[in-house]
């Protein structure tokens, strides 16, 4: 019966990664800046910064971390239950702040060109990385 539970809550894990993945594939992908992907269907959240590249899952609060293994540089975060996080208080800061509007006026894709934001966006990354 737990087994049960496990299995369904992984399967269910995986469908809404693969809905996210599909969201990125049908957004043409750019080469540098940051793109925010909401899917409100499964309340899910992700943040990638630059070109997608091999990464390692670090769990730091309502947040996980995507890191280079290599290099140790934070290229993404994924948000499951992003609302609930929000409005809970788990998320704090600008950042969070402006996806949380932007979600709330129903845009799920968002695209912030490197040219006007890549310092702000770099800069706001690395401010959201537990200390």
């Amino acid at each position: 019966m737990v087994q049960d539970a496990l299995d369904d809550s992984k399967r269910h894990t995986e469908e809404i990664l693969e809905r996210v993945r599909q969201t990125r594939e049908s957004t043409p992908r750019k080469d540098e800046g940051l793109e925010i992907h909401y899917s409100p269907e499964d309340d899910f959240l992700t943040a990638t910064q630059g070109k997608p590249r091999p990464s390692v899952s670090l769990r730091a609060g309502a947040i996980y971390l995507l890191v280079d293994p290599d290099s140790g540089e934070v290229n993404a975060l994924e948000v499951p239950f992003f609302l609930e996080a929000w409005r809970e208080g788990k998320l704090k800061g600008a950042f969070w702040d402006i996806a949380y509007r932007l979600v709330e006026a129903g845009h799920y894709s968002i695209y912030i060109p490197p040219k006007q934001e890549q310092e702000r966006a770099g800069r706001a990354f690395q401010d959201l990385i537990p200390a």
